[in-house]
């Protein structure tokens, strides 16, 4: 029950509108989205980085002064208790729990690795049909298989394959190692980084 005007504690409606936070809340899940795309490749481009860093930004910075601002409005209120609508609270909440998605994201290889299990039976295919081959030669494919689009293969000596998915910088390949048994050496070469996102997939970073 709210208290008289006496000097007793009465709580106000809110008449502020919720759409300020959930126009918020939509560029949160846009740049998600743009996160989830960018992240679920090997390695990030470059421009795709600038600009989801800039929009992450952005997004962080309008949400402290909207949240600043809510705060202020609650001091001036003094004796007055402002009410708050449950859509404006689950959208305040939702905008920095999207970011932490989207960091965990950007730090680990979850998206990564659902993308790479969703692609397994074509890429497998391919790759068991390029040991077939029995050639050695990088073959040029420059086509989408699975949810990865293929830049070149080719059968190494070791029995795995090598995909060429991505160059996302200047002198830097990234992609997939077929390699269901293991054989890959336990030292990586120079200018390369290997790890292994499955049983049967190792991503490899190559840079000059």
């Amino acid at each position: 029950m709210g208290e008289t005007a006496s000097g007793v504690n009465q709580q106000l409606p809110d008449r502020r509108g919720a759409w300020p936070w959930s126009l918020l809340l939509g560029f949160s899940v846009a740049w998600l989205i743009g996160a989830v795309i960018a992240f679920s490749h090997i390695a990030i481009d470059t421009l795709w980085f600038l600009g989801l860093a800039l929009a992450g930004g952005l997004i962080a910075f309008f949400w402290c002064i909207m949240t600043l601002l809510e705060i202020v409005a609650r001091v001036r209120a003094r004796s007055q208790r402002l009410g708050m609508t449950l859509r404006r609270v689950m959208a305040w909440v939702a905008v920095p729990i999207v970011g932490f998605i989207g960091l965990l994201l950007a730090y680990s290889d979850l998206d990564l690795a659902l993308r790479t299990k969703l692609s397994n039976d074509p890429l497998t295919e391919r790759a068991q049909a390029i040991l077939s081959s029995g050639s050695t030669d990088r073959m040029s494919i420059n086509d989408r298989i699975g949810l990865f689009y293929v830049r070149d293969a080719r059968a190494q000596e070791d029995g795995t394959v090598r995909f060429t998915m991505q160059l996302p910088w200047v002198f830097t390949e990234t992609g997939l190692i077929y390699d269901p048994h293991q054989r890959l050496p336990g030292v990586e070469p120079p200018q390369e980084e290997w790890e292994r996102i499955s049983e049967d997939w190792v991503k490899f970073v190559w840079s000059d």
